[in-house]
């Protein structure tokens, strides 16, 4: 039986001993605005993923039993400015939103990673972070879990963000490569 820990969910890539990217994965999520039931808001904004602008973003597969659970329906209409978490999934396949953090993340949760990452002899790791705060001190308040080590990280996510600036993680791995 495994302890179930709380936080939010980050990825850190560690590349040659370095951090290169740190964000933040947001599950798939609708706001209310009033008016538009759940299964409305979810749709129009998988309308605005399909156009393209953002490569990472897939469609948002609404988990039933999720809503269910919130005492909720896809005709709920939720009220304006509620949050409605429509997946606990953060993976891109389930439409989660990508906000770059790389500069706030703090340096002991880095150096954290890195130490990982030496351990394990990997120059290319991408690490699954859950923490309640990336750019704070781990402590008894701001506990920090590494849940998994991702030895062919998915990169597309840190060149690609929702929000926040790029990451080129890519130029990172080539000049391991080439040097």
């Amino acid at each position: 039986i495994e302890k179930q820990v709380e936080g939010s969910s980050f990825r850190v890539m560690i590349v040659n001993g370095r951090a290169v990217g740190v964000c933040l994965r947001k599950p798939p999520y609708v706001i209310g605005d009033g008016q538009c039931s759940i299964k409305e808001l979810a749709a129009l904004k998988n309308k605005d993923r399909r156009s393209g602008r953002i490569s990472t973003l897939h469609p948002i597969k609404i988990d039933r039993w999720l809503l269910k659970h919130q005492g909720l329906g896809l005709n709920f209409i939720p009220p304006k400015g509620q949050v409605v978490i429509l997946n606990h999934k953060v993976n891109l396949g389930s439409g989660a939103e990508i906000v770059d953090l790389t500069k706030i993340a703090h340096p002991k949760i880095v150096k954290l990673c890195v130490r990982v990452a030496e351990i394990l002899d990997a120059e290319v790791l991408g690490l699954d972070v859950l923490a309640d705060d990336i750019s704070r001190a781990p402590s008894r308040k701001n506990r920090v879990w590494i849940i998994e080590a991702n030895s062919l990280p998915f990169i597309d996510m840190h060149h690609f963000p929702h929000e926040g600036k790029a990451q080129n993680v890519a130029a990172a791995i080539w000049d391991l490569v080439l040097n």
